[in-house]
């Protein structure tokens, strides 16, 4: 693309009107090239509209590979394991009310406290995965060359450029010719007459030679 910049910064423009966001991004700069590699996540009511107008921009997207993850059976899953967290902890809490000494207090107090720990790790989870559902990935790849290199598709382009433009250059020869000899004609049935001429006169002298030889 002309303008690897002015895209970036068309792009974070769409970013901020979709409320999507990037998740990912990767840099390469060598000596052919500057490209970025940005992993989106967009907002699923406007996952089509946010995919179309990146298709419609004006600057030339190399790479688009779009992917929805289906995390349904692990949001039930992770749900029914904090479930069953939680009616662990409240029969311990239970077991404290019941425990008739410091030793017993002590350590059913430990147990709440792992549980309860367990219980926040997987109340992240169970938020992590409700939050993959309410948006769909995107991995956008785009690219600017630099001066005097020459993309593999333009490349490509050329040579049947170069096909093209030699059947082009053969069919211009040869109608180049057929309109030569049609301003030419007089000459060519002039030549071809003159041509039937001698032939019927060289057949006619054959004809007499032997005639007298015999």
């Amino acid at each position: 693309m002309n303008d690897f910049k002015k895209f970036a910064q068309t792009l974070n423009e769409k970013l901020q009107h979709y409320g999507a966001y990037i998740s990912q991004e990767d840099n390469i700069i060598n000596g052919l090239k500057n490209e970025a590699i940005v992993t989106i996540k967009v907002p699923v009511p406007y996952f089509d509209e946010f995919v179309n107008d990146c298709s419609n921009n004006a600057q030339k997207i190399i790479e688009k590979s779009i992917r929805t993850d289906d995390v349904t059976g692990q949001i039930v899953d992770t749900k029914a394991r904090l479930e069953a967290k939680k009616q662990m902890r409240q029969k311990y809490l239970e077991f404290l009310k019941e425990s008739k000494n410091v030793g017993e207090v002590i350590q059913v107090q430990n147990e709440i406290n792992a549980i309860q720990e367990q219980i926040e790790a997987t109340t992240q989870r169970y938020a992590s995965l409700a939050n993959q559902t309410a948006y769909s990935t995107i991995q956008l790849t785009y690219t600017q060359l630099f001066d005097g290199v020459v993309a593999d598709d333009e490349k490509n382009d050329g040579f049947f450029k170069k096909v093209i433009n030699a059947f082009t250059t053969g069919g211009s020869f040869l109608g180049d010719i057929i309109i030569g000899l049609m301003n030419i004609w007089p000459l060519v049935l002039i030549f071809i007459g003159a041509f039937y001429w001698y032939k019927n006169n060289r057949q006619a002298a054959n004809v007499k030679a032997t005639s007298k030889s015999k």
